[in-house]
């Protein structure tokens, strides 16, 4: 029993590391993938699925993981982005986005007491909430300190942050809610045939939705944006959350393709984000809906067994 004991810290120590490194290496990678392009020093991108990675492992495992957020921001800066910012506000910015997250997952634990399972509904809009509000102080602050440490100006905040506060918001949605059922080791369904086919039709329609964007331009594009609701929201009706969260991972990695494609206005772009919001909160919440009704109808029929038992 004392060697157990002994050894349980070292395990734990040893599993802290391992998924600092992991998430580190996700953040990065993922930050490489949707990058398009920066604009005086902020990475303009559709989406931000690293930091939903990051705060997913914030939520599970608690908010030191913040110091895999700072990390991961100084060197997405430096070897991503190339930034041509000074030190000071490299780290400044990777203070404030590090920090603010760290608290919007203390918030989501401890205040509203958010089940990492995600199996109620009132979690899934915990889980929003507390990334819409880590988004929005983090656009705040950084709005004020690039004003006042760089030469942006007030205008140039609107261009650059607000397609900052959008991305971010759609990659926790997205990303995040993703990542805890596969850290939660949540029971996937069994394998087969129909599962198989019905997988493979989803995925011909949502690629097949983003061809049809892709060929039809960057203003048109948006015209045919709504196309993705078909599959999203099917895949939500059939399988609950995990068909949504699966479905929207897929829509918005092909959806980064497109808009790297595109050489779009801003204005377009923006455009192009909040579609991408609505979606991504349709098919969450569709998606928990549809879970929470097919646990209620399982612990009907367990209720129901022991009655006649």
């Amino acid at each position: 029993a004392t060697d157990t004991t002994r050894t349980q810290p070292w395990r734990r120590s040893s599993w802290q590391t391992m998924a600092a490194v992991l998430f580190l290496t996700i953040y990065v990678a993922l930050e490489w993938l949707s990058f398009i392009h920066e604009y005086k020093g902020v990475p303009i991108t559709p989406w931000n699925p690293g930091l939903g990675a990051v705060f997913a492992l914030m939520i599970f495992a608690g908010p030191v993981y913040g110091a895999v957020l700072f990390v991961g921001v100084i060197v997405s800066e430096t070897l991503v982005l190339k930034t041509n910012l000074q030190w000071p506000v490299i780290l400044g910015i990777a203070a404030i986005i590090a920090a603010v997250y760290a608290g919007a997952t203390a918030l989501a634990r401890y205040r509203f007491r958010l089940d990492v399972s995600l199996i109620h509904l009132r979690d899934v809009v915990a889980l929003l909430g507390a990334g819409l509000f880590g988004a929005l102080l983090t656009t705040l602050m950084l709005s004020i300190m690039l004003v006042i440490g760089t030469d942006l100006d007030w205008a140039d905040v609107i261009i650059a942050l607000v397609p900052l506060l959008v991305g971010d918001t759609i990659g926790i949605a997205v990303v995040t809610p993703l990542v805890l059922r596969i850290l939660h080791k949540h029971p996937l369904p069994s394998l087969s045939g129909w599962l198989a086919l019905e997988a493979a039709l989803y995925i011909a329609l949502i690629f097949g939705s983003l061809w049809i964007i892709a060929g039809a331009g960057p203003v048109n594009g948006l015209k045919f944006f709504y196309l993705l609701f078909v599959p999203v929201v099917l895949a939500a009706l059939r399988h609950g959350l995990d068909g949504a969260c699966v479905a929207l991972a897929l829509s918005g990695l092909g959806l980064v393709g497109v808009s790297q494609f595109f050489s779009a206005s801003a204005q377009t772009f923006t455009e192009f984000q909040i579609l991408m919001l609505v979606l991504t909160t349709t098919g969450l919440l569709v998606g928990a809906v549809v879970s929470e009704r097919e646990r209620s109808e399982e612990h009907a029929r367990e209720a129901e067994r022991r009655f006649k038992e």
